[in-house]
């Protein structure tokens, strides 16, 4: 870990994603943990959440459901809970495609880095109205609603992660669709993270510099 930064493990008792008041940003801590998320595809469209950073105003980012995986649980059952808890909606993990993408997200908020080494599955389904039944203090702070979006659309806004569509293009037999490290960031991490898991994920990257995945 470079001079300046500040490695910190998820706390026991605590949430992983914080959601404090902003820090100086080589001052931030970086936090790792397992992921896994759901791309919810009727046919048409994928369903996503609008995340926020609680300090930033006019932050917005689309994202899929999902968070961290729990102890004794697979990346399977966690996506089904992520995907119950944040949208009401009760699957078998044997329902979940896939994953039919993996990757290491990298997020940068106003007061924390966190790095997420993610399997997202795929579940086909009727479009449905959400109804959250298990959305945690911190994720009703910064969470905007919820949209099912088309894929022709997804270009055109923040959609974390942005290679749905080529996720979904890829047959079974290609399955998982490695997107690798990728940054995806209210607050940049920037050129203030040296030998931070953003740069040591990726190999022969320039120490020192901002990396970027599609």
């Amino acid at each position: 870990m470079a001079d300046g930064l500040v490695e910190t493990p998820a706390p026991a008792d605590g949430p992983f994603r914080t959601r404090g008041p902003a820090v100086p940003p080589d001052r931030r801590p970086w936090r790792e943990r397992e992921g896994a998320r759901v791309i919810v595809f009727d046919g048409e469209a994928v369903l996503l959440i609008g995340d926020s950073d609680r300090f930033m105003a006019d932050s917005l980012a689309w994202v899929t459901p999902g968070g961290g995986v729990d102890d004794g649980e697979t990346p399977a059952q966690a996506a089904a809970r992520e995907l119950r808890e944040e949208t009401g909606l009760s699957v078998s993990p044997c329902q979940l495609e896939g994953p039919v993408l993996v990757r290491t997200a990298v997020h940068g908020y106003c007061d924390q880095v966190t790095v997420q080494r993610e399997a997202v599955f795929l579940l086909r389904h009727a479009r449905y109205t959400p109804r959250p039944t298990g959305l945690t203090a911190g994720e009703r702070m910064t969470l905007r609603g919820w949209e099912w979006v088309p894929l022709a659309e997804l270009g055109r806004r923040m959609v974390w992660p942005s290679v749905i569509p080529e996720a979904l293009a890829l047959p079974p037999e290609r399955w998982p669709f490695d997107q690798g490290v990728v940054e995806e960031s209210f607050v940049p991490v920037g050129s203030g993270a040296p030998g931070s898991p953003l740069v040591a994920g990726v190999p022969d990257h320039p120490q020192g510099e901002l990396w970027r995945g599609r």
